[in-house]
C-alpha cells in the first residue's frame, strides 16, 4: 500500500492483520496386530489461537481412515476422539496439536483393542483340572450306590 505523505497534514491508512494458518490432516487406525483405517470417527478439535481467542472444529474421518482440515488458525489445541470409536477398541488418548502457519500437522491417532479375560481352552491342564472333579464327583456317587445297595442286601 502507497501512502503520500505531506507536509504538516496527517495521513491516515487502515492496516488489517489477518491470521496466519495451517492445515491438519488425521490418520485414524486400530492398533491390534491387522491395523485397519476406520471411518466414520468424529474428533473435535479445540484450543485457542496465537492471537488469543477460543476456537473449535470437528473433524470426521472417511472411508479411508483421513479426516483434514486446512485454514486453521495458529494456535495450540487438543485434538480429542468424541465418537465412533469401533466396537472392541478403546478410546484413543487426547493429543496435543500445534498448529503452524502454512504447515500441515499430521495426527495420528490410534484405538487400542480392549482387553478380555479369554480363558484359555484346549490344553492338556485346563482339560484335566476341569475332569478331575468331575472324576472325582462320579466315583463319590458310585461309591454311595454300591454302599446304599450292600446295605439293603443285608
Amino acid at each position: 500500500q502507497n501512502i503520500k505523505v505531506v507536509e504538516n497534514e496527517t495521513a491516515k491508512t487502515e492496516v488489517f492483520n489477518e491470521e496466519m494458518t495451517g492445515s491438519l490432516k488425521i490418520v485414524k487406525k486400530t492398533g491390534d496386530s491387522n491395523p485397519y483405517a476406520v471411518g466414520g470417527i468424529t474428533f473435535t478439535l479445540s484450543g485457542t489461537t496465537f492471537s488469543g481467542r477460543a476456537y473449535e472444529i470437528k473433524l470426521t474421518t472417511d472411508e479411508n481412515g483421513y479426516a483434514e482440515s486446512e485454514n486453521i488458525p495458529m494456535g495450540e489445541y487438543v485434538l480429542s476422539e468424541t465418537s465412533g470409536v469401533p466396537a472392541g477398541y478403546l478410546t484413543a488418548e487426547n493429543q496435543n496439536v500445534t498448529i503452524e502457519a502454512n504447515v500441515q500437522t499430521l495426527a495420528n491417532v490410534v484405538n487400542m483393542p480392549e482387553e478380555t479375560d479369554v480363558p484359555q481352552t484346549g490344553s492338556v491342564a485346563s482339560n484335566l483340572n476341569l475332569a478331575i472333579p468331575a472324576i472325582l464327583a462320579l466315583v463319590s456317587i458310585i461309591t454311595a450306590v454300591k454302599l446304599k445297595k450292600k446295605e439293603t442286601d443285608e
